[in-house]
């Protein structure tokens, strides 16, 4: 975004009020902003570009399963049914989402990824549907496969060219075999079309089907004369007029004298009576005599053709044959790998036992899973792993450099875990995790992402290697994680200080061509630990992961998802009922999701710098999500919090949560404010502001621009339960 050299549109629009620093004060508490304090400040208002909201779509299929129980939708005439209408496509618009995670797009084992035909396709023609559908409505797509997740959540590396090796022998004397009883049909299917559409356009002429059968005839007549002298000869041979030894000779002189003009003669004729007797027979066998012109008979000129068809497939065997043989030696290997892939006992199905001979052979993999859906154009990427433990990373680096192969501008989600200081959880961040505190624990697992997934080339990592190169390099640059904080005890002890964790890491490495950061919001309850969540808790979500320089939002789940413990859960702690209906929390998401993609055209040019908070004891819900904040407080460069009031809370306890944030491009500081006190508690904080060098703040607040000058050096900024405000000196 560039700087705007004119007024801003922001002083024109009803949005837009030059107010007083006390809300609430009359008109002649007003400062008026001095006559061209706006010139050559960015116009953040006619920015285009906002958060990325995205959205589970709603259930895929036309069933569920709850603790192993299958349960199935139905339409009002009794018939199955997804739940991804049209309507409620429109649903996910309407709620302010321009991007869907949709699974169970594609699937392995067999060739169900191709078409009849052979060419690429849907592994579900439903699920096609449901992309042009998403795509009518202005939507982008992230799509969730099977086998990328199970092969990904594995401790070692994908690559074992002696695993495959051995693999690979096994497995090609069953594949050359299938091969060549696949390609025979093929290619055999292929020559009967060509023989029989030839066979159907014979015309079965008189003289055709006289040619056809005169010799078949002759046979006949020849085998027939045969017969009778061999009776003769027999009768002789008893009589004792002829020896058993002579019979054969007698049988051959006799029926050559018998059908033979001249036996003697080097090529002998017939005599008539035989060619006659020949021609009777033939006109009899085809000619339908009750026609008024003589024809064939129909079931003469099927045998006919039947018979022609026979022989020319027979002609062909040699060359069908050889044929087949070159296509197996043209493919074995191409399939030989593909059936490695997709075998039920050591493909993709079973991550423990698949393995690839080198990179390359991974690439071919991802692009032999994307080849049927990538180009449609609401295609974005691909999600994988969730919460991946750091010793599956290297698998994940490796499917990573596979996709990016495939295409190199297309997301690629792995949502990580947050930070937890649970001991099993910890294990997973590194090695030894769970003997540590969290927040080491974590900072290790951050470390180790970017380790394994900043870059194509690992020479990247460490000194020596030019900036240039790294963005060059670059291999994933956004880190997703989910988080949910809305307890029934009050809000998660590790939220805040995960957020600045993360914060901090993602600034750490701007050099090295910075990293993106979304954030997974909590929309459920039902479990027993979290607290169904009003608009307040969600807000409170979004203000902070605002605060903290997040660049995309979702939330966790759209549908009712199912509890393990075998108990439905209550439809109403979610967007989405089970009937796909809408719930309350449906219309918390909308109009969060509105003020974030209003607030997103300013904060998406911004990078978090640093925090400070202010909290005053007793906090209604306790101190321990305040816990293992940085013990020394970022400086800000321009603005501090003086004093806050806080009215609702027992005992008048609250917290100010405050993030400097900093728009390179513009020279612009920016610092957010939010009040972090449990939203349960309902709570109205006024914070006084002390901002240096300045005279003037521009405040983003609830979809309305303030441009406010200073007193003394001071703004008031009211903040109502779960609220944030955007302000920026000028």
């Amino acid at each position: 975004m560039k700087k705007s050299k004119k007024l801003l549109a922001m002083l024109m629009g009803s949005a837009v009020l030059a107010t007083s620093i006390f809300a609430g004060c009359g008109e002649d508490d007003r400062i008026v902003v001095p006559e061209g304090a706006l010139e050559n400040r960015p116009n953040y208002e006619q920015e285009t570009d906002t958060f990325h909201l995205w959205s589970y779509g709603q259930v895929m299929n036309d069933n569920y399963m709850n603790n192993g129980n299958t349960y199935y939708f139905y339409d009002e005439d009794g018939n199955k049914m997804s739940l991804q209408t049209p309507e409620r496509t429109q649903w996910l618009v309407d709620a302010g989402f321009n991007e869907v995670y949709l699974g169970s797009v594609f699937s392995c084992g067999g060739y169900r990824w191709r078409q009849e035909d052979g060419t690429p396709g849907f592994f579900n023609s439903e699920i096609q549907e449901q992309m042009d559908e998403m795509h009518k409505h202005g939507l982008k797509i992230m799509v969730f496969g099977n086998e990328w997740f199970s092969i990904t959540s594995r401790r070692d590396s994908l690559i074992d060219p002696v695993y495959y090796a051995e693999n690979e022998a096994v497995t090609r004397a069953t594949v050359l075999s299938d091969l060549q009883s696949r390609y025979t049909m093929e290619i055999t299917k292929e020559y009967e079309k060509e023989i029989q559409a030839e066979v159907d356009a014979l015309e079965i002429t008189v003289e055709v089907a006289t040619a056809f059968y005169t010799e078949k005839v002759t046979e006949e007549v020849i085998a027939a004369k045969k017969a009778e002298i061999t009776t003769i000869a027999g009768e002789k041979v008893t009589a004792g007029e002829l020896t058993e030894d002579a019979k054969a000779e007698y049988i051959a002189t006799e029926l050559a004298k018998a059908i033979y003009v001249d036996p003697t003669a080097e090529t002998p004729a017939l005599k008539d009576e035989i060619i006659q007797d020949v021609a009777t027979k033939v006109a009899e066998k085809i000619l339908d005599t009750e026609a008024e012109t003589p024809t064939v008979k129909a079931e003469v000129i099927a045998e006919i053709k039947t018979a022609t068809y026979n022989e020319k497939m027979a002609a062909a065997a040699e060359e069908i044959k050889a044929k087949v043989d070159a296509k197996v030696v043209a493919n074995i290997e191409e399939e030989l790998e593909y059936a490695i892939f997709t075998d039920t006992t050591q493909g993709a199905w079973h991550s423990s036992k698949i393995k690839f001979k080198d990179q390359e052979q991974i690439n071919r993999f991802a692009a032999h899973l994307l080849e049927g859906v990538m180009d449609h154009p609401a295609y974005i990427g691909i999600t994988v792993v969730d919460e991946p433990r750091w010793y599956f990373f290297q698998a994940c680096r490796e499917m990573a450099i596979a996709f990016k192969s495939v295409d190199p501008d297309g997301v690629y989600m792995m949502n990580m875990f947050p930070m937890d200081n649970s001991e099993g959880v910890k294990n997973g961040f590194c090695d030894g995790g769970g003997e540590m505190p969290a927040p080491i624990a974590y900072q290790k697992y951050l470390d180790q992402w970017w380790e394994f997934f900043a870059f194509n080339d690992h020479k990247c990592i460490g000194e020596g290697c030019t900036v240039e190169h790294k963005l060059e390099n670059r291999l994933l640059n956004h880190y997703y994680y989910d988080d949910y904080p809305i307890y029934e005890n009050g809000v998660r002890a590790t939220y805040l200080h995960c957020n600045e964790l993360v914060a901090d890491w993602a600034r750490g490495h701007e050099e090295d061509g910075g990293i993106d950061t979304t954030l997974v919001l909590q929309s459920y309850a039902g479990d027993g630990a979290h607290r169904l969540c009003q608009y307040e808790d969600t807000l409170w979500q979004a203000n902070m992961g605002m605060a903290f320089g997040h660049k995309g939002f979702s939330y966790y789940t759209w549908w009712t998802t199912h509890n393990s413990n075998g108990n439905l859960p209550d439809e109403t702690m979610f967007p989405i009922d089970r009937d796909g209906d809408r719930n309350a929390q449906w219309y918390n998401c909308q109009r969060v999701n509105m003020e974030m993609l209003w607030m997103g055209k300013a904060l998406t040019n911004f990078k978090y710098q640093g925090m400070t908070y202010e909290s005053r004891v007793p906090l209604p819900s306790g101190i321990a999500y305040l816990a293992n904040l940085k013990a020394e407080i970022t400086d800000m460069k321009y603005m501090n919090i003086d004093s806050y009031v806080v009215t609702g809370t027992k005992g008048g306890g609250g917290v100010v949560v405050m993030t400097e944030l900093y728009d390179a491009e513009n020279d612009q500081y920016g610092y957010f404010i939010v009040n972090g006190t449990d939203p349960y508690f309902a709570s109205e904080i006024s914070v006084t502001l002390n901002v240096n060098t300045f005279s003037n703040v521009q405040i983003w607040q609830s979809e309305t621009i303030s441009n406010v000058g200073l007193v003394d050096g001071k703004v008031r900024i009211e903040l109502g339960t779960g609220r944030g405000a955007f302000i920026m000196p000028y």
